[in-house]
């Protein structure tokens, strides 16, 4: 499966009225790469006490993706809500932050090592 169906996905949800739909992308080999796509929030691990915006700002993972810290613990996670984009510019612009998440986050190119499950 490729970030663009990951993507396409969730949006089915959203349209179908399940705001609560979670899907999550994870390598079969590293219980600790994963992502997780909820509505208009990204969630992550995030190993590290320096805040995530810190972190993750320089590196533009979001490309032209807004993004803000809507909670994180140290060494746990980081969830981070984005949009809008406008114009219907989301599916794009959440794929490509989603592509880049996966390579900052060491998942393999290779979707094959995917696991992505829905709940």
């Amino acid at each position: 499966m490729e970030p663009r169906a990951v993507v396409d996905r969730l949006f089915e949800r959203i349209a179908a009225g399940r705001f609560d739909t979670t899907i999550t992308v994870q390598d079969r080999e590293r219980d600790d790469r994963w992502v997780q796509l909820r509505g208009n929030s990204i969630n992550l691990p995030h190993p590290s006490t320096t805040p995530p915006a810190e972190l993750l700002g320089p590196l533009d993972l979001f490309g032209d993706l807004p993004w803000e810290v809507e909670s994180w613990e140290p060494d746990g996670y980081a969830t981070i809500d984005w949009g809008p984009v406008g114009a219907n510019g989301e599916a794009a612009a959440l794929t490509t932050a989603l592509e880049r998440l996966l390579r900052h986050l060491g998942l393999p190119a290779d979707s094959e090592r995917w696991e992505v499950a829905e709940g």
